[in-house]
């Protein structure tokens, strides 16, 4: 039938990932907006270069930091 070979299309479901991809923007854009406030010395305690910050800002993380949280928490426990 028609209706099978058509991907369903719901309004809602459309409108709510639009949403969600402009509230990771907005948080995104805020974190980049605060670490530019820190000078080098705060970046470089938290792992970060000043020029890693325009990657937060797209929403892309270095790939040296994704699994340094995770070797920390390891480490204390």
């Amino acid at each position: 039938t028609v209706e099978n070979s058509y991907p369903s299309f719901s309004l809602k479901e459309a409108l709510s990932r639009l949403m969600m991809k402009i509230v990771a923007f907005r948080a995104n854009q805020q974190a980049a907006w605060e670490l530019s406030g820190y000078d080098d010395r705060m970046l470089a305690d938290m792992g970060l270069y000043r020029s890693d910050i325009s990657s937060i800002a797209h929403g892309n993380y270095p790939e040296r930091h994704t699994g340094a949280a995770n070797d920390d928490h390891q480490r204390a426990a």
